[in-house]
């Protein structure tokens, strides 16, 4: 949920902020031609019409910005988590061994992997 975070714990109305913009209409021709209309669709604009994206990054600061309220219905609460550890020490990468070592150990898990196999076979076969 939106209000799951430790700054909205225990509160169940939680206020955004986002551009004054018209989302979720439909512009595709088929839903347009169709007359659907999205349910989910947000006018947080004065006059109803979309808002070009701004070409400048200097004018998006010129765009008006607007609060909105959502209410989850609950009361917020953090989650439970545990906390990792990371190792973010540098590890090699296959492609940088050495082929001849590589092909060694291949063998060894190979041949490894081929007498335990055995093993359980012979074992299985005496019960």
């Amino acid at each position: 949920l939106g209000n799951a975070g430790d700054i909205y714990a225990g509160q169940e109305e939680v206020m955004y902020q986002a551009q004054a913009n018209h989302y979720g209409q439909f512009t595709d021709p088929w839903n347009v031609n169709r007359n659907v209309e999205n349910p989910y669709e947000l006018d947080f604009t004065e006059d109803g019409e979309i808002q070009p994206i701004p070409a400048n990054k200097s004018e998006v600061a010129a765009v008006p910005v607007v609060n909105f309220t959502i209410d989850f219905g609950t009361l917020g609460v953090v989650n439970e988590f545990v906390p990792l550890d990371l190792n973010l020490s540098l590890r090699g990468c296959l492609a940088d061994e050495d082929p001849a070592e590589a092909a060694r150990s291949g063998v060894r898990s190979w041949a490894a992997s081929w007498v335990c196999t055995g093993l359980l076979l012979i074992f299985l076969l005496m019960v």
